[in-house]
């Protein structure tokens, strides 16, 4: 009991000191545990906001509207349905106006049209297009009344020769060589008949020669639509000089040059090099003419080749190309006043 007595007295005689101590121990407990509660709750709330505004700038600027989205669809669809039909409609006239020639026979269109764009045409029928082909060429003169020495054989002295199966008409480039449009055709003492001249002729027809070997099928096919190209140039020529009684009162007296497909794109970066500065050297090499006969390796990426057409029966529509001289990229021909 003194004991307690005298820790008592003592507690009484220091009490402020006691009760100071316990309130600074009890504020730093609350103190400690409003703080705690207080960054818990800062915590939580900024992840909150964070996350709020990060689904904010995931919104797109401009929100699509799903009724716009819906009928642009719907006139997407219209589009290609519209598009669809032109190509087959073009299909169906390209098909009309250009025909493989009845030439080859009854049997060789029967079975050309029976089959599909990729399959193989058997070998006797390349050797029936190879024997046409050779006796065809000629007639392509008639078209334009091609002018040339009286009485000369087809395909003689008529241009620069070029190699079976490559044909080379930008070798017969009259600017290149300084020569005047039908000079290549006409000897200085030749008595000459006909209206136009045909610089290039004789190497636009050496591409479809192979020799004594019969043509791959990708050979004929490609070799039967830059046919029809040219063949359909020529009438542009032929009727453009309707009327005309000779040479000297055609229209078009002269053909500089006659090139399709790479041989048109060819002479065209050609022609764009020549334009360049004055006194630059020139950036353009020879263009190479068609090659209908070619290397099959050579003929990937032939325009004439990337859509179907009378000549790959089956070929689908929406890859074909409605004018037949737009089937090889164009052409280039030079006319002489």
């Amino acid at each position: 009991m003194d004991q307690v007595k005298v820790a008592l007295a003592i507690l009484k005689k220091h009490h402020f000191w006691v009760l100071v101590v316990i309130v600074v121990i009890v504020g730093g407990a609350v103190w400690a545990m409003a703080a705690s509660d207080l960054a818990k709750r800062f915590e939580t709330r900024k992840t909150d906001i964070e996350g709020k505004r990060t689904a904010v700038l995931g919104i797109p600027a401009s929100p699509p509207n799903q009724k716009l989205v819906d009928a642009i669809k719907k006139r997407d669809g219209l589009l290609k349905e519209n598009v669809l039909a032109a190509w087959e409609l073009l299909y169906k006239e390209q098909k009309k106006n250009n025909p493989w020639p009845e030439e080859l026979g009854e049997e060789f269109l029967m079975v050309i049209n029976s089959l599909g764009p990729k399959d193989e045409i058997p070998q006797r029928y390349r050797e029936t297009y190879l024997n046409f082909i050779s006796s065809h060429l000629p007639r392509m003169d008639d078209i334009i009344d091609r002018r040339k020495p009286k009485n000369a054989p087809a395909g003689t002295a008529m241009g620069a020769m070029a190699m079976p199966g490559m044909a080379m008409p930008g070798m017969a480039d009259p600017g290149m060589m300084g020569t005047a449009p039908g000079m290549a055709a006409a000897g200085s003492d030749a008595e000459m008949a006909g209206k136009t001249f045909w610089d290039d002729a004789e190497m636009v027809k050496q591409g479809f020669t192979w020799g004594d070997r019969v043509p791959e099928t990708i050979q004929v096919r490609t070799a039967q639509e830059d046919l029809w190209v040219y063949e359909a140039l020529l009438r542009i020529i032929k009727n453009t000089n309707t009327g005309a009684s000779h040479h000297y009162n055609a229209a078009v007296k002269a053909i500089e040059q006659l090139q399709i497909g790479r041989a048109a794109a060819a002479a065209f970066q050609q022609s764009a090099n020549r334009l360049k500065v004055s006194g630059s050297p020139t950036g353009g090499g020879m263009g190479m003419g068609a090659m209908p006969g070619g290397d099959p390796a050579m003929m990937a990426g032939d325009p004439a080749m990337m859509a179907g057409s009378p000549a790959m029966p089956g070929g689908d529509p929406a890859m074909m190309a409605g004018d037949p001289a737009m089937m090889a990229g164009g052409a280039s021909a030079g006319a002489g006043a």
